[in-house]
């Protein structure tokens, strides 16, 4: 198991959790305990958050590609260039992939266009660095795994993550139904 020990450097030191990041299926009927500590939990996906100032240029440059009296008009960006303009920093990024991969993650890739970073571990690590449990859920004699809680993370860092988009192993609904055939 790993220590706790990167929660406790001074910016580290208060922690917030992320809401809305337990799924509406993973409810006391359904619980059927926690995992195995041992239990590898492949391809979390970490959401990051663009600031303020960064939403609004995104809308400003939105409107400009579509403008075609704008000199931007149709001038699409890269992946790359689109994290490097509404990104986090590259000091930013370090310092949060640095705290995944001090806490026992493994950071196996941050986006392009530094929107998500998807990292590899445990049931332990998830408990001992976001502060929830992994629990086996049995709903309709299907099993599936999923946090407890909302996962907490240092405030230092709070600024730079929207949350996550894995967590779980539900499979998400399509959002529109084919009909006929």
């Amino acid at each position: 198991p790993q220590s706790a020990a990167p929660r406790q450097g001074l910016a580290f030191q208060q922690s917030v959790a992320l809401a809305g990041q337990v799924h509406p299926l993973a409810i006391a009927r359904y619980d059927r305990g926690a995992v195995a500590d041992s239990l590898e939990l492949p391809h979390m996906v970490l959401v990051l958050k663009h600031t303020a100032g960064q939403e609004q240029a995104l809308a400003t440059l939105i409107d400009q590609l579509h403008d075609p009296k704008s000199p931007m008009y149709h001038h699409w960006l890269s992946p790359q260039e689109f994290g490097r303009f509404f990104g986090p920093s590259d000091a930013e990024l370090q310092a949060l992939t640095g705290w995944l991969e001090a806490s026992g993650f493994t950071v196996d890739e941050v986006s392009p266009g530094r929107t998500t970073i998807i990292l590899s571990g445990n049931a332990a690590q998830v408990r001992q660095t976001f502060g929830t449990a992994i629990h086996a859920f049995d709903v309709n004699g299907v099993r599936h795994v999923a946090n407890v809680s909302n996962p907490q993370i240092p405030a230092a860092l709070a600024p730079l993550v929207e949350g996550f988009r894995s967590l779980n192993d539900f499979a998400a609904k399509p959002l529109h139904h084919l009909v006929g055939g």
